[in-house]
């Protein structure tokens, strides 16, 4: 319903006349972003478009530009001089420090055990490199979503690799379970846990159900 405030005619349109100059002036910041950043329009819209990104607000499709502009300067600096390469994904409209305290859920565990020595079973000559990935060691890229469990997924990273190295078995295994079944301090799913408490969760689940050992 629309209350009567007071206002003449020409304040409602010198307030609509505001309203536009702002509009006008968070677009040129849009625009502005990109330019100082030398990140070229159509590579943005491009990434948008893959990733179906939504902005509310112009002040909010700012922010995602100029993350862009960085993340994509880093990106390109890096893949200049090194010999892996980076890539732009859905993450990539957002600055570290934010993705980091939404989604970082690691804990160091205080029960770290002493330093071990690994004695390779075989003395032989080795390869000069390997490719892990295709040799099958290693698992599809995962996304945990808004969901902090990165603690989960390095324990099932690190678990599937060895599987491989050890019995040649290729495998992608649940981190769900892990954020599921795996409680106690400090363990606590969604918002944080510690990757050691998990691989002892993992032996202790493995010794009870006669699970892969």
């Amino acid at each position: 319903m629309w209350r009567w405030t007071g206002r003449s005619h020409d304040d409602a349109k010198a307030i609509a006349s505001s309203s536009s100059s702002r509009e006008l002036h968070n677009a040129m910041a849009v625009s502005l972003a990109l330019a100082l950043f030398g990140v070229a329009e159509d590579r943005f819209a491009a990434w948008r478009h893959t990733h179906s990104k939504v902005y509310l607000t112009t002040d909010e499709e700012a922010a995602a530009r100029r993350n862009f502009a960085v993340n994509d300067a880093l990106i390109n600096k890096h893949n200049s001089s090194l010999p892996y390469t980076l890539g732009h994904n859905s993450y990539s409209d957002q600055d570290l420090a934010s993705l980091a305290s939404r989604r970082n859920g690691f804990v160091a565990s205080a029960k770290l055990g002493g330093a071990r020595r690994h004695t390779p079973r075989s003395q032989g000559s080795l390869p000069s490199a390997v490719d892990w990935a295709a040799a099958g060691a290693v698992s599809p890229v995962k996304d945990q979503g808004t969901c902090g469990s990165c603690w989960s997924f390095a324990a099932t990273g690190a678990i599937e690799a060895s599987l491989y190295v050890d019995r040649g078995v290729s495998t992608s295994l649940s981190e769900e379970q892990l954020i599921d079944c795996d409680k106690g301090a400090p363990q606590d799913g969604c918002k944080g846990g510690a990757i050691e408490e998990a691989f002892r969760w993992v032996r202790a689940a493995a010794a009870q159900f006669g699970a892969i050992r």
